[in-house]
Protein backbone atom coordinates (compact mmCIF):
# COMPACT_ATOMS: atom_id res chain seq x y z
CA UNK A 1 0.00 0.00 0.00
CA UNK A 2 1.09 3.12 -0.80
CA UNK A 3 -0.26 6.90 -0.04
CA UNK A 4 1.82 10.09 -2.20
CA UNK A 5 3.55 12.17 0.00
CA UNK A 6 1.06 14.96 -0.90
CA UNK A 7 -2.29 12.63 0.76
CA UNK A 8 -0.71 11.58 3.62
CA UNK A 9 -1.58 12.51 7.28
CA UNK A 10 -5.49 12.41 6.34
CA UNK A 11 -6.12 8.96 7.79
CA UNK A 12 -6.55 7.57 4.27
CA UNK A 13 -3.95 4.89 4.86
CA UNK A 14 -5.76 3.50 7.90
CA UNK A 15 -9.51 3.53 5.77
CA UNK A 16 -7.48 1.56 3.40
CA UNK A 17 -6.07 -1.04 5.96
CA UNK A 18 -9.76 -1.21 7.88
CA UNK A 19 -11.57 -1.79 4.55
CA UNK A 20 -8.94 -4.47 3.41
CA UNK A 21 -9.78 -6.16 6.99
CA UNK A 22 -13.71 -5.62 6.59
CA UNK A 23 -13.20 -7.32 2.93
CA UNK A 24 -10.75 -10.26 4.38
CA UNK A 25 -13.87 -10.68 7.36
CA UNK A 26 -16.85 -10.83 4.61
CA UNK A 27 -15.02 -13.30 3.10
CA UNK A 28 -14.81 -15.61 5.70
CA UNK A 29 -10.82 -14.93 7.00
CA UNK A 30 -10.13 -14.74 10.32
CA UNK A 31 -6.60 -13.40 9.94
CA UNK A 32 -4.67 -10.84 8.43
CA UNK A 33 -0.96 -11.45 7.84
CA UNK A 34 0.90 -8.92 6.30
CA UNK A 35 4.86 -8.13 5.26
CA UNK A 36 6.82 -4.97 4.96
CA UNK A 37 10.27 -4.02 4.91
CA UNK A 38 12.12 -2.93 8.54
CA UNK A 39 12.93 0.34 7.11
CA UNK A 40 9.03 0.90 6.54
CA UNK A 41 8.58 2.95 9.88
CA UNK A 42 5.36 4.61 8.71
CA UNK A 43 3.93 1.23 7.47
CA UNK A 44 4.86 -0.61 11.29
CA UNK A 45 3.33 2.84 13.39
CA UNK A 46 0.26 1.63 11.14
CA UNK A 47 -0.02 -1.99 11.39
CA UNK A 48 1.09 -1.79 15.07
CA UNK A 49 -1.82 1.21 15.78
CA UNK A 50 -4.78 -1.26 14.23
CA UNK A 51 -3.63 -3.84 16.56
CA UNK A 52 -0.81 -5.99 14.44
CA UNK A 53 1.40 -8.40 16.26
CA UNK A 54 5.11 -8.65 15.24
CA UNK A 55 5.33 -12.63 14.18
CA UNK A 56 8.12 -14.37 12.71
CA UNK A 57 8.69 -13.75 9.04
CA UNK A 58 6.57 -16.56 7.07
CA UNK A 59 6.75 -18.18 3.00
CA UNK A 60 8.81 -16.37 1.33
CA UNK A 61 10.40 -14.03 3.63
CA UNK A 62 11.53 -16.23 6.26
CA UNK A 63 15.25 -15.94 5.05
CA UNK A 64 14.99 -12.55 4.07
CA UNK A 65 16.46 -10.15 6.99
CA UNK A 66 15.01 -6.93 6.15
CA UNK A 67 11.47 -8.31 6.24
CA UNK A 68 9.25 -7.46 9.24
CA UNK A 69 6.06 -9.70 9.52
CA UNK A 70 2.64 -8.95 10.99
CA UNK A 71 -0.88 -10.23 11.73
CA UNK A 72 -4.11 -9.48 13.45
CA UNK A 73 -7.12 -11.72 14.03
CA UNK A 74 -10.37 -10.03 13.01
Amino acid sequence: MYVPTAHRGQGIASKILCLLMDWANELGYNRCVLETGEDMLPAITLYKKHGFIQIPNYGQYVDVKNSVCFEKYI
